[in-house]
Parts: structure tokens; sequence; C-alpha cells
């Protein structure tokens, strides 16, 4: 099935365009073309997950920030601690055999991922939060280029998770550290011990979910109440999607953040927020609960 990347949403810039994009800090322009799938059938069962190991982070694809279609990205100095939900998209046969920000080759059939701000390598801890399918990925490339979409998986490491026939899936995003996961995930062996065949089958870790994901569009935040809830009283007139004004805490004062929602999928998200850009409200940004 062709990957939902619809005319409008920026996909992951590859060669020469995104190397040239990441060395010189310049605006690339967006690519309009369709991925797709693989025409074979992909076993996701025997699809390894990605091995955590340390790394020194790569030469290329670490400035400290750059631009796309004139957005500036910053580039975290460290994965230690980030842990976000989102909405994660996948991409597939357009950049196959082709340059990663790396430069490392994209294979569609590996465990890796592409982040618009995490230091690469790194390693994460990818948990479908629909269906509580979780994996693992090396994060090795830039991208996706879009504000609703936290990570960009391979076409195996989305077909593993549960959402490459959809597109796109409300994620966890949650960096590994590899000194750590493998103190946890090594076992000692002596050589009395009889290890057993290697398994041909690769089961995704499950997780319990304890409730299903819920998307809003945050339209703003504000310290000043009345002016969140007249912002929220203008959206009101354009959608008939629920509003609300959300009380959170910023540097100990309170702040009211305007959100429509809850939104029942991403589908539905991405049709607000042309109905936000239409009546020139800009782009919100989408938060998962």
């Amino acid at each position: 099935m062709p990957h939902l990347k619809t005319t409008g949403i920026l996909l992951p810039m590859k060669p020469i365009a995104i190397l040239t994009c990441l060395l010189f800090l310049s605006a690339c322009s967006s690519i309009q073309t369709q991925d797709a799938a693989p025409q074979r059938y992909v076993d996701a069962a025997k699809i390894p997950n990605a091995v955590p190991k340390p790394l020194s982070k790569s030469r290329f694809g670490n400035p400290s920030s750059y631009v796309v279609n004139s957005h500036r990205y910053y580039v975290l100095k460290s994965a230690k601690g980030y842990d976000k939900k989102g909405i994660g998209s996948w991409y597939g046969t357009k950049f196959h055999g082709h340059l990663t920000s790396t430069r490392a080759v994209y294979d569609m059939f590996a465990m890796t991922a592409a982040s618009t701000e995490l230091p690469l390598p790194t390693y994460a801890q990818v948990t479908n939060l629909q269906n509580g399918k979780q994996i693992i990925v090396k994060v090795n490339d830039r991208g996706p280029f879009d504000k609703d979409r936290i990570i960009d998986l391979s076409y195996a490491a989305a077909r593993k998770i549960g959402y490459a026939n959809r597109g796109t899936a409300p994620v966890e995003v949650r960096a590994i550290d590899p000194l750590k996961w493998q103190q946890q995930h090594t076992a000692a062996t002596t050589p009395s011990q009889t290890l057993p065949p290697p398994s041909t089958t690769q089961p995704v870790t499950q997780v319990a979910i304890s409730h299903q994901p819920r998307i809003f569009l945050q339209i703003g935040a504000f310290a000043d109440q009345a002016n969140a809830q007249q912002l929220q009283s203008k959206i009101a007139t354009l959608t008939t999607d629920q509003t609300r004004v959300k009380t959170a805490s910023y540097n100990n004062k309170p702040i009211y953040k305007v959100q429509i929602g809850p939104l029942k999928s991403v589908d539905k998200n991405d049709k607000v927020q042309q109905l936000l850009v239409k009546n020139g409200l800009g782009r919100a940004m989408t938060v998962v609960y």
C-alpha cells in the first residue's frame, strides 16, 4: 500500500538535497511525490530489532541547527532523557538505496528511523500507543519535515509495529542508553551452557496500554487566561470539534493552552490542521496524551 503522505506533507529528504541542507544550512525545497511500500510481502515476525550498542556521533547530519523549507530545526546535544509522544510515519521505496543524513545507505527492510532533533545515531524504543507493540530502532536520518510527525520509521519498522498499512499512528519515542540496555539485556553465559539454536522469528514486544491515545491540536499557550478564552471562542466558530483551555504550569506559573480535541484519528488531525491554515491561523502543534 502506498505511503500515506499526502500532498503538502514534506517527506524526508535524501541524497544530495539533504546533505546540502545539513552541511550548508540552506533552505531545501518540498518533495511532493508519493512514497510507496515494497511490492513483495514482508514478514514482520522475521525482522529483528536494532541492537543498541555504544556509538560515536556521526560526522554528518549533526549540525547544531539546520533549515528546511524556511523552518529551523535544532539538534539536541544529547538524547539522554528523551521521551516524547506524537504521530509517527514511515518511508519506503522512494528512498531505498539512497544516502541518509549520516551517509549510510537507507534500507527500508532494516530497523531504522529518522528524527528532526535526536542526535545521530540514537537508539530508540518506539511504542505504538494504539496496540501496545514496541520496537527498537536506530535513528540515523533526518526527517520527517512535517510539524505533525515526530519520527519517520523505515517500512520494516512500521510493519513490525503495526501501522504500515495506515501510514501513521500515535507513538511514544524513548531514547535508549546503550550501556544500560546492554547491562539489562545481555545474559552472561559459561562454556558449559548449551545455547538453543537461533530462532527464525523475532516476536514483537507487547506492552499493556492503559488507555487509547488522545490526539489534540494545540493552537496557542497564554499566560493570560482571558486571551486563551478569547482564542477558544474564535476557534469554536470555525469547527464543530470540541475545544478546551487546559491549565498547566510553566516555571511555577500557570499557563493556559488552547486545544482542539480529542480528535478521533490522525486523518482528522490533518483535516483540522488544513482548516486552521485556510483561516489564517497557521499550523497548530499536535499533542498526544
